[in-house]
């Protein structure tokens, strides 16, 4: 896809296609962020988000199972009633994602580092010993808790 897109762009014939175009200059900049290291994703050196793959269903979600909910009154309209898979064994469950588009329309980042650094936060403000923080990638058969 890569190399169709730069013959559309740059105007050259498809079937005369050289190497020597990428890099040239500032194509080299662009063969490495859309070309080189995107694939550094596959084995988790790079980020999803920065490797095009926004829509590619493979994000981590976080889901953050509250053990005693009076405690965090505030979140109460947060709190899902349902769940395909039920990751939090019966304790009240916010999905970070639906949290996020009812507060500021937009999906949290889905990395890792992100994710460890929300519940930082969330233990700074809530204390740590009320919630477990539930990671899970899709098609959320594997659930890894954040330590």
């Amino acid at each position: 896809m890569i190399f169709l897109l730069y013959s559309l762009f740059i105007k050259i014939d498809a079937y005369t296609f050289s190497f020597r175009y990428m890099i040239r200059g500032s194509n080299t900049v662009v063969l490495l962020f859309w070309g080189l290291l995107p694939i550094l994703s596959f084995s988790g050196n790079w980020e999803q988000y920065l490797s095009s793959s926004l829509y590619s269903g493979n994000t981590l979600n976080m889901t953050i199972c509250v053990k005693d909910s009076k405690e965090v009154y505030r979140l109460k309209k947060y709190f899902s009633k349902s769940d395909f898979k039920d990751v939090c064994s019966g304790d009240a469950k916010i999905t970070l994602q639906s949290w996020s588009f009812a507060e500021m329309r937009v999906a949290p980042y889905p990395e890792k580092w992100y994710y460890r650094r929300f519940k930082k936060e969330w233990e700074r403000v809530y204390g740590s010993d009320n919630a477990r923080f539930i990671l899970r990638r899709y098609p959320y058969s594997e659930t890894n808790e954040i330590k």
